[in-house]
């Protein structure tokens, strides 16, 4: 549809406008143009999401430093505890779906076994399936790319000392960091409000730090 009176005339030739429109908006010029207006928008949103999480880390370590009377700074480049936990948010959001499917999965399957569906089986895929999820999730991710989808909304990245993503057992080690850094009521992230790079235990456990990552379209 290249004019206004194509459009027009496309509509009038319809059998009913309902259909028109219809016709119209499942085009795949239109289609296009609303999945660009979308992903601008949510582009947008989490462009300023990522700004004001940023600012919170600055704004939250400077008042806690001033109660302690620690005049020294983080270095720059290194994500503070806004927007790790922000992005740590989204993360167990995303992987306690992930569970909820497969465990509903897994119990449509054994329900076909009858009485094994009330047996031992069940209860140990719940007691360990979520521990497995959850640590596929973060190890996978930060494997091999060195950011989950919450580090990569909130624009961070885990890394080695080498600057390169941690590997499979540094991984592993990080996220047994996570877990024991978040039993103490989270007691274990206090230590990246004083540290100059913004440790916490899973970073001091697995020799990572996390700083802010380029983004990219």
């Amino acid at each position: 549809m290249d004019s206004v009176a194509d459009l027009l005339g496309f509509i009038d030739r319809s059998p009913t406008p309902q259909h028109a429109v219809a016709e119209v908006l499942a085009s795949p010029e239109v289609r296009r143009a609303l999945a660009q207006a979308a992903g601008g928008y949510g582009d947008e949103a989490a462009g300023a999401a990522r700004g004001k999480a940023h600012a919170a880390d600055d704004h939250i370590e400077a008042r806690v430093h001033r109660v302690f009377q620690r005049p020294r700074p983080a270095e720059a480049g290194f994500a503070g505890v806004a927007t790790r936990g922000v992005a740590l948010v989204v993360d167990a959001a995303l992987a306690q779906a992930g569970y909820l499917v497969v465990a509903a999965s897994v119990g449509l399957v054994l329900g076909l076994a009858g009485e094994l569906h009330r047996g031992w089986l069940t209860g140990f895929l719940a007691g360990g399936g979520w521990l497995i999820i959850v640590a596929l999730y973060f190890v996978g991710f930060w494997t091999v790319t060195g950011q989950t989808p919450g580090m990569r909304l909130m624009g961070v990245r885990v890394q080695a000392r080498s600057g390169a993503p941690p590997s499979a057992l540094r991984s592993l080690l990080r996220l047994a960091g996570l877990i024991l850094a978040i039993i103490p009521c989270f007691a274990g992230f206090l230590p990246a409000l004083f540290d100059r790079r913004r440790r916490a235990l899973p970073d001091y456990i697995a020799g990572t730090t996390v700083v802010y990552a380029q983004i990219t379209p």
